[in-house]
């Protein structure tokens, strides 16, 4: 909930549902539906928003991993996912599953710089560098 506080504070509108007309006035849709933890399948009422994400043809701009993938093999057979995906923006690292499934034309940013040097090499982590003071880079 102090997410939702956060954007209210801002001045940002939160819906509580995904209603056609909504998806009809943007430009593209931030996907943002699940967190890194996340395993396939969708379930529940995630299902209808993310096949009405797909149906409405908007670009989607992924949060760390398009919503309903599999965070190292990507969209599953049979499986509910995000398609529409035209620009991911992966945070701390850069995911197996961007690697192996996401279509070339779609851009992939690597977000912030949240893993300490030390961190990053016991991990085995091959971090590009960030410019000056950016937070974002360009994969």
């Amino acid at each position: 909930m102090k997410l939702v506080e956060q954007l209210h504070a801002h001045g940002i509108p939160v819906e509580s549902e995904l209603r056609p007309e909504l998806l009809e006035k943007c430009s593209f849709v931030v996907d943002s539906i699940f967190g890194y933890s996340f395993k396939p399948p969708v379930r529940g009422i995630f299902a209808d928003v993310i096949a009405a994400v797909n149906a409405s043809k908007k670009p989607v701009l992924a949060v760390d991993v398009p919503s309903g993938w599999d965070v190292e093999a990507g969209p599953l057979p049979d499986s509910v996912a995000i398609e529409n995906s035209t620009v991911c923006v992966s945070l701390s690292a850069p995911k197996l599953c961007i690697e192996r499934a996401l279509p070339k034309s779609c851009k992939h940013y690597l977000g912030g710089r949240f893993v300490p040097p030390c961190l990053a090499e016991s991990m085995g982590l091959d971090l590009p560098a960030f410019p000056a003071s950016d937070m974002v880079v360009l994969l």
